[in-house]
C-alpha cells in the first residue's frame, strides 16, 4: 500500500469508448504516468483494464466492456513491496491495480516506483 499512487482514471465499463476519451480529457490534469484507464462498475470495483492504446484504436461507438482485458493482474493493500515488485517483472507491466478485500479501486503501483524498491533491495 505505501507504493501506491492515487493517481489513476476509472471509467465505468458500459461507457463508450468516445465517453472514456471525454472522461479522460476532464480527468488526466496534474496526473502522471498513465498507461491504462480502469474500468469499473457503480460499486467502483475493478472489472477490466484498456491501455491508452487499445483505448485510441477502438472505435468511438464501441463499449469499454467489449474492448477491456477481464483477466486482470492485481494485488492487494497490504501485499509486500517485493512481491508486487516480482509480478510486475514477471508480467511485464508498466502499473499494477492496487485493490481492496472488495476488489475496489484503491490505487496504482506504477514500475518505476518498482525499480526504487529493487535498487533499495
Amino acid at each position: 500500500g505505501k507504493l501506491m499512487k492515487t493517481e489513476f482514471i476509472t471509467v465505468q465499463k458500459y461507457f463508450t469508448v468516445d465517453e472514456a476519451i471525454a472522461h479522460f480529457r476532464m480527468t488526466v490534469n496534474n496526473k502522471k504516468n498513465i498507461h491504462y484507464i480502469y474500468a469499473v462498475n457503480q460499486d467502483n470495483v475493478l472489472c477490466g483494464v484498456v491501455s491508452m492504446k487499445e483505448l485510441l484504436a477502438a472505435e468511438g461507438h464501441e463499449r469499454i466492456n467489449k474492448i477491456m482485458v477481464k483477466d486482470i493482474i492485481s494485488v492487494d493493500t497490504d501485499l509486500d513491496q517485493e512481491d508486487v515488485a516480482k509480478i510486475v517483472e514477471d508480467k511485464d507491466l508498466l502499473s499494477v491495480p492496487v485493490v481492496d478485500e472488495e476488489h475496489r479501486m484503491a490505487g496504482v503501483v506504477h514500475v518505476d516506483d518498482i525499480l526504487d524498491v529493487v535498487q533499495k533491495e
